[in-house]
């Protein structure tokens, strides 16, 4: 397992904190797609076996839709994220996406096996990028602007 750290150079400095709660936000990326694409669009019909079950309250295609709204929000986020940290260098958002939602995908791992094309400099900076933008989006979200 490779060894995660927050880089503290340049003008996107976090604190290490910071940088652990966005780097495991983004790693959630996968289950948030897996479980908007289980969930469907609809609510599946009332089952009557004769046991008691919670006393739910509400609508639950409304539950439903609000479920997979805020999974997508989250997964949203992130995309922006990576589309604002490679703006100038569109053709690394694969790369970055790949680098930043899967657990153990290390620069050597996209050279090698995915071929990047760009050295280790220029991917962990836009990387350290990432983290810095999705820090700054995720303070704005809980302070009321946008809800993470």
């Amino acid at each position: 397992m490779p060894r995660i750290r927050a880089e503290k150079t340049g003008k996107c400095k976090i604190s290490k904190h910071e940088f652990y709660t966005c780097y495991h936000f983004a790693l959630q990326y996968q289950e948030w797609l897996d479980r908007y694409n289980a969930m469907g669009d609809s609510v599946k019909a009332i089952t009557s076996d004769g046991l008691p079950h919670g006393n739910s309250t509400g609508d639950p295609t409304q539950s439903l839709a609000m479920k997979r709204a805020e999974l997508k929000d989250k997964m949203e986020l992130v995309d922006e994220c990576i589309a604002e940290a490679t703006e100038n260098t569109p053709l690394l958002a694969p790369y970055l996406k790949r680098g930043v939602t899967c657990e153990g995908v290390t620069y050597n791992y996209l050279r090698n096996v995915m071929m990047i094309p760009c050295g280790h400099r220029q991917y962990y900076e836009i990387r350290q990028r990432f983290y810095y933008i999705l820090s700054q989006k995720m303070k704005v979200g809980h302070s009321g602007d946008k809800s993470i």
